[in-house]
């Protein structure tokens, strides 16, 4: 009888231990998997703001006059724009119409319950889609300004200043990181605020 114990008492233990190494596994592996997509949302948005700043930096430049810089300024409509001339890299001498886009794709519910929409953000080169964002991104402002920070909404030649700010969700979905992280930068472009 003793040995019939014993016997059951070590098949327990052991599917125990199997069980414990077997979640410990399953874990791991999904921790692996969260930072291996987190690292790789990070690294898609902040190549979309390295080629944005880059941009912003670069507004104006090989333009003759600042009042034909800037092109168009939506926020309100359905698809939202930025649009300005200016050179793509230092390299590149022609001058491009440079525009960023943005839309509604979806929404992802917030763990208040409040409900939030993300934007796909393109960016085009002379008409032609040159990149696209990650889809986490939620809010996307454009503020261009005079050098004593008023805001600009149609005569684009007295800007001197151009604010951004970015909102992201966490690539892991709700209740695994920070709900929403934000970027923001405010630029003098050297060909605007020479003029």
């Amino acid at each position: 009888m003793q040995l019939i114990l014993d016997h059951i008492t070590g098949v327990v233990t052991a599917a125990i231990v199997i069980l414990a190494i077997a979640v410990t596994q399953f874990r791991s592996r999904d921790a692996s998997y969260d930072a291996t997509r987190y690292s790789a949302a990070k690294a898609r948005m902040l190549s979309v703001v390295e080629v944005m700043e880059q941009d912003i930096r670069n507004l104006g430049a090989g333009v003759d006059t600042a009042a034909h810089a800037i092109q168009g300024f939506d926020t309100t409509g359905t698809t939202r724009y930025f649009e300005f001339l200016g050179q793509t890299t230092q390299a590149d001498d022609a001058v491009h119409v440079i525009r960023y886009e943005w839309s509604e794709t979806g929404s992802v519910t917030l763990d208040d319950g409040s409900t939030i929409p993300t934007l796909t953000l393109e960016r085009l080169i002379d008409g032609t889609v040159s990149g696209t964002s990650v889809g986490t991104i939620t809010e996307i402002t454009v503020d261009p300004m005079t050098r004593d920070s008023i805001a600009v909404t149609t005569n684009f030649k007295d800007t001197q200043i151009v604010a951004i700010e970015l909102a992201a969700i966490s690539p892991l979905g709700k209740g695994r990181q920070v709900e929403q992280t934000r970027w923001q930068k405010v630029f003098r472009p050297v060909n605007l605020v020479m003029r």
